[in-house]
Formats: structure tokens, C-alpha cells, sequence
């Protein structure tokens, strides 16, 4: 069996185990052996919190819908970008007096 066939089927049974984990406790969020679940209806505010938060330092956020995790684009974004040089300081001359 390849590879690809194999992490198909794992992460298919994986995802079914969350399900199942999520309505026999009755949880619509939360997590399974350490990965995030999420099966609350979707919201504005939960998407912008997931995908686009400045405040939250962390790359990778709980999937908005789902198992798993999504990209916080905004930090993405920061880690990418070329760091903006030190604005120079300004030097006086010592004056002579």
C-alpha cells in the first residue's frame, strides 16, 4: 500500500474517532489526544480570531470548522515580510564649547 493511500485511511479513521469522541461526550469543541476539534456553526468573529490575529503569537490556530489546525495568516505574514530596518538615530555633534 503507498504512502499517500495510507494517510488517506488514517486520517479518515482519526477524523471519525473525533466524531465519535465528540457526540458520545457531547462536546461540539474541544480536543482529541492533543489535535482540536471544532463543529460549532462557523462565525465572522471565530474566523477573524482564527485566521487574522494580530494578538495571538501562535502560527498555527484551531480549524475554524473541523479537525485540525488553520494558518493565522496575520503571523504568516509578519514571519515572512523582511524586517523593517531601525530608524536611524539622529547623532549631534558634541558641541565645543
Amino acid at each position: 500500500m503507498q504512502l499517500r493511500a495510507m494517510m488517506k485511511i488514517a486520517t479518515s479513521v482519526f477524523t471519525v474517532a473525533v466524531v465519535v469522541h465528540a457526540v458520545t461526550s457531547k462536546k461540539s469543541h474541544g480536543r482529541f489526544l492533543g489535535v482540536p476539534f471544532e463543529f460549532r456553526f462557523p462565525t465572522l468573529k471565530r474566523v477573524r480570531k482564527r485566521w487574522w490575529n494580530r494578538e495571538d503569537p501562535r502560527m498555527f490556530t484551531p480549524h475554524v470548522f473541523g479537525v485540525g489546525w488553520s494558518l493565522n495568516l496575520y503571523q504568516v505574514r509578519e514571519r515572512l515580510s523582511p524586517a523593517e530596518p531601525a530608524p536611524e538615530a539622529e547623532h549631534e555633534e558634541p558641541s565645543k564649547t
